[in-house]
């Protein structure tokens, strides 16, 4: 069986209704510290934007430009290095988690790439590996 590659998933909990109403999807109306859809539309337009001006995506980097990119401090390169370590990954797996954590940062909108952007991606690699494995 072949799966296609997922470079990001996201595991959400599950919602509860609210007491005392039934109606359907109440639970999911009923959070209002969520930030609203316009909110995260206007950060993920603002990472295009910049990966843009990069001239091209960050799926899309090529190689040669992963570790200009992707710089990470010290911290960083520590947390990646445990990752590939304990997780036993590639070097494909590696580069792709760079990427994801660009993606993060970007979304964050940090000029650099940190050691929590970089566990976050970590952490999406850990749930793509639990549900397609």
């Amino acid at each position: 069986m072949v799966l296609s590659p997922i470079d990001v998933t996201r595991n959400l909990p599950f919602w509860a209704p609210i007491p005392g109403d039934s109606g359907a999807g109440s639970g999911l109306r009923g959070n209002s510290t969520a930030e609203p859809s316009s909110d995260i539309r206007g950060r993920v337009e603002r990472a295009r934007a910049v990966q843009s001006a990069r001239g091209f995506y960050n799926a899309q980097m090529p190689s040669r430009m992963i570790r200009k990119q992707c710089e990470l401090d010290d911290a960083g390169e520590r947390t990646l290095e445990m990752a590939v370590r304990r997780m036993g990954l590639s070097a494909r797996a590696h580069d792709r988690i760079l990427k994801v954590a660009r993606t993060v940062a970007d979304l964050g909108e940090s000029q650099t790439v940190s050691a929590k952007h970089v566990a976050e991606a970590v952490q999406y690699r850990s749930l793509d590996r639990n549900y397609w494995s």
